[in-house]
């Protein structure tokens, strides 16, 4: 007992330290900052300092800690990027540890090593307590012009071409307080570099480590304080309503595992908003630790190791299915860990129903899943409330509710709080933009990884849509200037991809819709779909649809259900460009490593909800207004109100008031 009540007080220490941390802003001057270059800067921030900024940057610590939204950046000699955008809450760096005994610096960082002894002498403050931070830039500044001017608001078009009349080349005052489409933010212009935009945390929403965070981080980081075996792998499902802040929780807790922990396992149950694939996707990520998501889905989509699609954006409309694939996903995690013997942590991220049969599923992973610990995040509303959990209701019967989870209740962060800026990027356009960055291949993920002082200064494709959301000047940006830059640079890189060809011969095909076989190819053609390894070891033609009275020899082998979760993988998304029905053969876009393609057999096409956004398809800067633009059409529905979607129906699941 008096073991773990010295544990327990360790604990509140260390949760204590990291919750006072980001309260002193650091201040900048000759002892504090130094400008190696034009696009390198040198900071020195004490224990308890913190500097917040919007953007994107290359950040690497050479003496000293250093916590970013619970990532513990430690000396190394390679730069982590980090992402803020300019729709999103500003992120801030806080020093959090004592200095290294000697700065970690490359064999050839002589002038580096001087320029660190100079600002020391400059500096009164003890040099135990400072931490060093090299920051570089992502983006060369030519690469910011034309992201400037892609994304620039109307009025600041309209503000510029006024200064360019008047000859006018004075700069913006680093004191005054400059207003954007998204908020009035302060931003400190002398500490800027491309794409890097330093801010005055008390002029703009800065991305907040709430104290109960911290705490429920330091519960599950350390189990055997609350009465758990030390041989149990941290475990943890997250729960709540719509908007609560799942995803952002789910983002910090992976940060403070792999502080300490070299990976972290992230199962991904909510397909209307995931972190690392597209959306639809059921999927089982391995996280390492020097790829921590220090930023919005967009900037880190990773590979996954186990995926199943789902073709919808809820579960609504196969629970099921959506829990065959959770249980397939969980199993490959439990073999994973098994066969190389490691404790690896996991975070499970739930969907937002939690009403109703919502409800009944999420209490079917937990079960499934037996994690130590199960969070709930209670809105402030009724609607973004859920109810308690019964302790019986989370584990499997024979088994006593006092051997299941520990349930941890906590107030979702308010809107005031929360990562993203309301009402300006919806969820809608989030998946869009999930969807399109998955299925394009970028440059992203390479000019992150680079470390050099310059960044490359080309840019095209994607890769200017990408910079438009993620490097956007404060003076000028504008959001919808941005989505459409994005979108627009999309629509190029589509045209300019050339396809792979694929004869009908080579796939089986499955198509969740109710669509008549007759009219399987137009549902496809134009499409998002799931590129497929289904193991399945079909017997007959009678699991197909080569026996139906209506098959068509000239058409492709169509499944009658969707193969098995656990039989079925899926590689990634793909885009039916065109079918050439003389040639038997489909011309498919798609970013999918070229070694896995030749093992892929099967397209399944879901529901409408996944599907190219319509700036995609169309650019009014290829297309003339009065051109026909293939996969569109105008004289549907609306998709706004009653009858503008296919009805759904579950005539096999009983009412409650019936069972």
């Amino acid at each position: 007992m008096e073991k773990k009540r010295k544990a327990e007080g360790a604990l509140s220490a260390t949760a204590a330290k990291i919750r006072s941390v980001p309260k002193q802003q650091w201040p900048p001057s000759k002892a504090t900052v130094v400008s190696l270059n034009p696009s390198v800067l040198l900071l020195r921030l004490a224990e308890g300092e913190s500097l917040s900024f919007v953007g994107c940057a290359l950040v690497r610590v050479i003496s000293g800690k250093v916590n970013i939204y619970g990532y513990e950046l430690r000396p190394s000699l390679d730069s982590l990027p980090v992402y803020a955008p300019l729709w999103s809450k500003a992120i801030s760096m806080s020093a959090v540890g004592k200095a290294s005994p000697s700065p970690m610096l490359h064999d050839d960082e002589g002038r580096l090593a001087a320029a660190i002894a100079a600002m020391q002498m400059k500096d009164s403050r003890p040099a135990s307590s400072i931490s060093i931070v090299l920051v570089k830039p992502m983006v060369s500044p030519a690469v910011e012009e034309r992201v400037v001017n892609s994304t620039m608001s109307k009025k600041a078009r309209e503000e510029d071409a006024q200064s360019s009349s008047d000859d006018n080349d004075s700069e913006l005052d680093s004191t005054s307080q400059v207003e954007t489409e998204v908020t009035k933010r302060e931003f400190i212009s002398e500490l800027a570099l491309p794409g890097f935009y330093p801010v005055d945390p008390q002029s703009t929403s800065t991305l907040q480590e709430p104290a109960t965070y911290v705490d429920l981080a330091e519960a599950v980081l350390r189990p055997s304080v609350r009465g758990y075996k030390l041989n149990r792998p941290i475990s943890v499902v997250v729960t709540g309503a719509k908007n609560t802040g799942k995803s952002s929780l789910c983002r910090y807790l992976m940060n403070r595992i792999l502080s300490e922990h070299s990976q972290v396992a992230f199962l991904e149950c909510d397909i209307g908003q995931t972190e690392f694939t597209a959306p639809g996707i059921i999927a089982l990520h391995i996280v390492d630790r020097n790829s921590p998501p220090l930023g919005p889905p967009i900037s880190h989509q990773l590979p996954p190791m186990k995926a199943c699609y789902l073709g919808d954006v809820s579960p609504n409309s196969d629970p099921q299915m959506y829990i065959e694939a959770i249980q397939a996903c969980f199993d490959t995690y439990i073999n994973f860990r098994n066969a190389h013997g490691i404790n690896l942590p996991i975070v499970i991220n739930t969907c937002g129903w939690v009403k109703g049969l919502g409800l009944d599923l999420i209490l079917s992973i937990i079960r499934y899943c037996r994690p130590q610990t199960v969070v709930q995040l209670q809105g402030a509303s009724e609607k973004k409330k859920m109810g308690p959990l019964d302790p019986k209701l989370l584990v499997e019967p024979p088994n006593k509710p006092s051997s299941g989870p520990i349930v941890r209740i906590i107030e979702a962060v308010s809107s005031d709080e929360s990562d993203v800026v309301p009402i300006v990027i919806g969820a809608a356009d989030l998946r869009s933009q999930s969807l399109v960055t998955h299925l394009s291949p970028s440059l992203l993920s390479s000019s992150a990884s680079s470390d050099s002082s310059s960044a490359s200064s080309s840019v095209s494709g994607l890769d200017l849509g990408l910079w438009s959301l993620l490097v956007t000047h404060p003076t000028s940006f504008s959001v919808p200037a941005a989505i459409n830059t994005f979108y627009a640079s999309a629509h190029s890189r589509f045209l300019s991809q050339p396809p792979y060809r694929v004869a009908f011969s080579s796939l089986r095909l499955c198509v969740f819709a109710d669509v008549p076989p007759s009219q399987y190819l137009y549902a496809l053609n134009g499409a998002v779909v799931a590129l497929a390894v289904d193991r399945t070891p079909y017997q007959s033609v009678n699991e197909t649809n080569a026996d139906s009275s209506s098959f068509d020899a000239t058409l492709p082998l169509f499944l009658s259900r969707p193969p098995s979760p656990s039989l079925c993988d899926c590689v990634g998304l793909g885009v039916i460009r065109s079918i050439d029905t003389k040639a038997k053969c489909f011309y498919i876009l798609t970013s999918v490593d070229s070694q896995l393609l030749p093992h892929v057999n099967t397209l399944i096409r879901g529901t409408a909800g996944i599907d190219l956004p319509f700036n995609v398809l169309w650019s009014p800067h290829s297309v003339g207004q009065s051109s026909i633009v293939p996969y569109v059409v105008s004289d549907s529905i609306s998709g706004i109100g009653s009858g503008s979607v296919a009805m759904k129906s579950r005539n096999n699941i009983q009412r409650k008031s019936l069972a």
